[in-house]
């Protein structure tokens, strides 16, 4: 049997914390039985999380997928997340004639300005009608707007723009693409993870000076984990992106620490 010493602390405290791994994961990582790697944790005094938060994080940091929309618990109980965003908002709760409309058509899309209240025949009835916008929703322009940006990178893996704008979408704070210091060489030796480029929601973080604590982010793939923690410390409501990034793990741990995400590609090309 595996027996884990001080020198392993370091491994186990990055599967556990930075990958996002339960104990049973590093288990089977190991091949050895979960009292083992709990057993380990108290030994090499490494923190754990509590039962409430290792089910949340479980459930994909809180929010999953069903039916098309996004799916949360509260109080033990399955809600739609865009009718508690409404119920917040209206400080009541909808009643069983009341219908949540996506004004973009999107169901993904909880951004709360997104969202408005209709009667459940009204609803069907628009939905009959149209299934598309009137006109091109803020949330495409911006993407699009991160996409014409990423065109200024220079890294030869990945092309990645970002643009950082007010919560009412009323505002463009910053811009950012990913590349090299300033000054520097303007390229990249394409090693996969270690091309030292610099993300391009970095590059849009320090240049953006507001202290607006619901930022949203738009960005052409979702973010890295090393972005996704800047991103939780500088203060975001929303995160859209147009396609998934290489580690889904950023995505969770987003969810978990209360940033709504959207892949936002329903338009791409439309309108």
């Amino acid at each position: 049997m595996k027996i884990f010493t001080q020198k392993d602390r370091s491994t186990l405290f990055k599967m556990y914390w930075d990958d996002l791994m339960s104990s049973i994961d590093i288990a089977t990582h190991f091949d050895v039985h979960d009292s083992t790697i709990r057993q380990a944790f108290s030994n090499l005094k490494i923190p754990t999380r509590s039962p409430s938060e290792a089910s949340r994080l479980g459930l994909c940091g809180g929010r999953y997928i069903s039916g098309g929309h996004w799916m949360t618990y509260v109080n033990r109980k399955r809600r739609y997340e865009h009718t508690l965003i409404v119920e917040g908002q209206l400080k009541r709760t909808l009643s069983k004639k009341e219908k949540v409309h996506h004004k973009d058509f999107h169901p993904l899309n909880n951004h709360p300005l997104n969202l408005s209240v209709m009667t459940i025949g009204h609803h069907s009835w628009v939905h009959r009608r149209q299934k598309m916008p009137d006109r091109i929703p803020l949330y495409e322009i911006y993407l699009r707007m991160a996409e014409q940006i990423a065109e200024r990178s220079t890294c030869i893996r990945m092309k990645q723009g970002a643009v950082i704008v007010s919560y009412d979408l009323k505002k463009v704070y910053s811009l950012g693409f990913n590349g090299t210091v300033k000054n520097w060489v303007n390229s990249c030796n394409g090693i996969k993870g270690q091309c030292g480029c610099i993300h391009a929601e970095e590059n849009a973080l320090l240049k953006c000076e507001t202290e607006d604590k619901n930022k949203v982010l738009f960005c052409t793939s979702g973010p890295c984990m090393n972005c996704a923690k800047k991103l939780i410390q500088s203060g975001f409501s929303d995160v859209f992106y147009r396609k998934d990034y290489r580690d889904t793990r950023p995505v969770v741990f987003l969810h978990y620490h209360g940033i709504r995400t959207c892949k936002y590609d329903l338009y791409k090309g439309d309108l």
